[in-house]
């Protein structure tokens, strides 16, 4: 049996979506829920409570995204991160904003952290965050950090993932012995022609104990990707869902340290 995190991300940019993911939390059928605490009903998330603690909750560390509009400025991000051009002054206040207002949304410290488009793992942004969250919640308290490496192959933007930064931060925070997933998966093109069945299955046969799955289920066709935030959503809350993770000896664990720790 290995035990793996099934995190949707993308919570509080729509009710619609978050209705769905609330309800797949609710059954089991996911185990972490990653929050834009900018979104227009991210504050919804403040009386969630999986029972038995069995989903935990935490912040969708933002960039490149703004309620109301799509993602935007990836490139440029991207671009400043490999020429050096990050201000670090300017990215601890922004990660340090929306740490506090996560606090201030929810009413208790994130259990993890991770990044809208992974902009996380970037080079001067991973070291900014490393730096706010020892300061503020020292080494005894420090939240979960998703490392979005992958260990085998998994398609041309895992790989993508892996260069622009995510094996090094893996590193960075292996050196820390700060608590992070063993492995990722989950990144794909997000197509109409996608058998996200499929790609589900290959990546139950493959990850490792301790490693997580970023999904993006929901119900909202007005937002990026709508189709296929329905289809992961529909294939969540099938009995295909259960079968695959029976058949693949899957278990599922919320994303926190005392959970990793428990499992490995």
């Amino acid at each position: 049996m290995r035990n793996v995190v099934l995190c949707a991300d993308d919570a509080g940019w729509s009710a619609a979506n978050d209705h769905a993911i609330a309800r797949h939390a609710a059954a089991g059928e996911i185990s972490a829920v990653s929050v834009l605490v900018d979104g227009p009903v991210a504050h919804q998330w403040r009386d969630f409570d999986a029972p038995g603690r069995a989903c935990s909750l935490g912040l969708h560390l933002n960039m490149t995204w703004e309620p109301g509009s799509d993602s935007a400025g990836l490139g440029r991000l991207l671009a400043a991160a490999f020429l050096r051009r990050l201000s670090r002054s300017d990215l601890v206040e922004r990660i340090g904003r929306q740490l506090q207002r996560f606090d201030e949304l929810i009413g208790r410290p994130p259990e993890f952290v991770d990044g809208h488009q992974h902009v996380h793992m970037l080079s001067g942004l991973r070291q900014a965050l490393i730096e706010v969250l020892s300061k503020r919640y020292g080494a005894t308290q420090r939240p979960v950090l998703r490392v979005p490496y992958s260990h085998s192959w998994r398609g041309t933007k895992a790989l993508a993932l892996n260069l622009l930064g995510a094996r090094a931060f893996g590193r960075h925070l292996t050196e820390l012995d700060w608590p992070r997933n063993t492995d990722f998966a989950g990144a794909y093109d997000f197509s109409d022609s996608a058998d996200y069945q499929d790609h589900m299955r290959q990546w139950l046969a493959h990850i490792r104990d301790g490693g997580l799955i970023m999904a993006h289920p929901g119900a909202d066709p007005h937002l990026e990707h709508g189709p296929a935030r329905a289809a992961e959503s529909a294939y969540f809350s099938s009995p295909a869902w259960l079968e695959d993770r029976e058949a693949a000896g899957i278990r599922l664990i919320p994303f926190t340290s005392e959970a990793l720790k428990q499992a490995l």
